[in-house]
């Protein structure tokens, strides 16, 4: 199957993306830098599980240190959890793991956090609309911005919580607010896309704020889920990645799409330079190298071999761990 010219085009705020990605690692990430995880479902590891929806999953952060040859130290993420329960996941990390308080161990960690998206379904208070302060209708209609303020402070507060223990790298993934996840179709009719780019924007400018504000050396970036998202659901259709990029549920992925996401941010974080150029000249990023074909009747196959550059990127940071 060929690649159209509008599966081809780079989101237009793909290259502000990377500029903050850039501004994140200056350089490498020095060999056996300690992996810390927030948040929710999206991030959590499921790989030794046997049964329910995410069996055998594995959220993209926790993908993300394996390839980048990285130890996860620590995977404090929930399901189901709101940004609310952030302070709840980091005093669990600093009292009852080895990170504790200390702020020369804090300040070797790279910190993933994924959250947002439940806060405005209720998931925390199983969904219930009659829960105090839970009436999820109104966070997903005409109350959405409301709520999305309220979860940006809280992702503020979270965040100046890591660095005032140290922190001094940390990945923020904005929430997955796109039709592309089959779940979120539905609100299209609510401009579920035109509001991801908003509250996109929001993430941005608290980001650029604390960044201004943080001492020297603290680094902080945006992980472009949405743009990510909507890039590999566009090369194997709607219709097509139910199954094999979402699980049942129709919103968590798969573990294929968790890697491919994973994958998508190792490049960036390996290879800025190369990055940045293929963004810049072409129009084409190292993901746009993958090829779509068809397997049998209309099912499609989704072949995204790392490129040779980046797999010896990797091999290079596992060999310093060894």
């Amino acid at each position: 199957m060929g690649v159209s010219a509008s599966q081809r085009e780079v989101p237009t705020d793909w290259q502000h993306a990377w500029e903050s990605r850039a501004r994140l690692l200056q350089g490498q990430l020095p060999a056996g830098t300690p992996v810390v995880i927030f948040g929710d479902s999206w991030a959590e590891d499921h790989s030794a599980s046997s049964e329910g929806v995410l069996a055998g999953v594995q959220g993209w952060p926790v993908q993300l240190a394996r390839q980048l040859g990285l130890p996860v130290v620590g995977n404090f993420a929930r399901g189901q959890s709101s940004t609310a329960s952030l302070q709840d996941q980091l005093q669990t990390a600093t009292a009852e793991s080895a990170l504790g308080h200390s702020a020369e161990t804090w300040g070797r960690c790279l910190v993933v956090l994924h959250s947002g998206g439940n806060d405005f379904i209720g998931a925390e208070k199983k969904y219930n609309p009659f829960a105090p302060g839970n009436f999820w209708i109104q966070h997903c209609t005409w109350g959405f911005k409301s709520k999305a303020r309220e979860v940006i402070s809280n992702l503020k507060l979270f965040i100046q919580s890591l660095m005032d223990l140290g922190c001094q790298r940390i990945l923020v993934s904005e929430p997955p607010f796109t039709s592309s996840v089959p779940a979120l179709c539905i609100a299209q009719m609510v401009g579920i896309n035109r509001r991801g780019r908003w509250v996109r924007e929001q993430l941005e400018l608290m980001l650029q704020e604390l960044r201004a504000s943080g001492a020297a050396g603290v680094e902080i970036a945006r992980v472009p889920e949405v743009e990510l998202l909507d890039f590999w659901v566009s090369r194997v259709g709607k219709r097509g990645c139910v199954g094999r990029l979402f699980r049942r549920d129709l919103f968590h992925p798969s573990q294929e799409l968790h890697g491919y996401l994973a994958q998508a941010v190792a490049c960036m974080l390996q290879r800025p330079a190369d990055f940045a150029a293929s963004i810049g000249s072409s129009g084409q990023t190292l993901l746009n190298r993958a090829s779509c074909s068809k397997d049998s009747g209309d099912k499609p196959s989704l072949t995204a071999p790392p490129e040779p550059d980046v797999v010896q990127t990797l091999q290079s940071a596992e060999a310093h761990t060894q």
